[in-house]
């Protein structure tokens, strides 16, 4: 009877144990610099949420990844140690020295970071906006990494076929129009009527004037 009672217990702790296990978050972690290439040989090393706990660790593959599965922790911090191909140590300041602070929840997590030339590591900006709720990627006078604002492309614009109207219909331009009513006002005036009363004018005239004439040759 006692037998059965220890093995029903072990039974119930394995079985548990891997529901517990199946549950616990995995995390990845990603190092590349800032050019995008894969950083190798990188410690990356799994902080309790104060800092002041190791609870694992591992080395950066070839492609820049550490995996870690079944963390038992959830609120914790990661921290990057060793050096870039051109011999700067991998840092964290301010805040970040003691790991960066990230919420895991079930299932697998991503981190992405990123190191400067100087060996500074932040988390990418492009990949990784809030680690958890509350907490920004930068910790330390803005981002760490801004990145430029990407280029928009310039909508297209459809040229506007040029419309030539037939002679008929082509309006003559301000200059013609203007030359037109220059030539209106300075052009003499040649109405037929005013010619014939002219011409009607002068012949009375001089009738006139030989009637004058012959009169006073009759009065002589």
């Amino acid at each position: 009877m006692h037998r059965l009672l220890v093995i029903g217990l072990v039974v119930w702790l394995m079985s548990s144990s891997t529901a517990l296990a199946q549950d616990a978050p995995d995390l990845i972690v990603t190092l590349k610099d800032i050019n995008n290439v894969p950083l190798a040989s990188a410690t990356v090393i799994i902080r309790d949420s104060s800092g002041s706990r190791d609870i694992a660790r591992a080395t950066t593959d070839a492609q820049g990844v550490a995996t870690f599965s079944t963390l038992m922790e959830t609120d914790i911090r990661v921290v990057i140690q060793g050096r870039l191909p051109n011999g700067a140590t991998y840092f964290q300041p301010g805040n970040d020295a003691k790991g960066i602070a990230m919420g895991l929840s079930t299932g697998t997590n991503r981190m992405n970071l990123l190191a400067d030339t100087d060996g500074m590591i932040a988390p990418d900006p492009l990949t990784m906006s809030a680690l958890e709720p509350g907490i920004p990627i930068a910790t330390e006078g803005g981002p760490i990494f801004p990145t430029a604002p990407v280029a928009q492309p310039r909508p297209t614009v459809t040229a506007i076929p040029a419309v030539t109207l037939p002679t008929s219909q082509a309006r003559p331009g301000l200059a013609s129009a203007a030359t037109a009513l220059a030539a209106d006002e300075t052009a003499p005036v040649t109405n037929p009527l005013m010619i014939w009363l002219g011409v009607a004018l002068l012949v009375v005239l001089i009738g006139a004037g030989v009637g004058i004439i012959v009169l006073q040759r009759r009065w002589r």
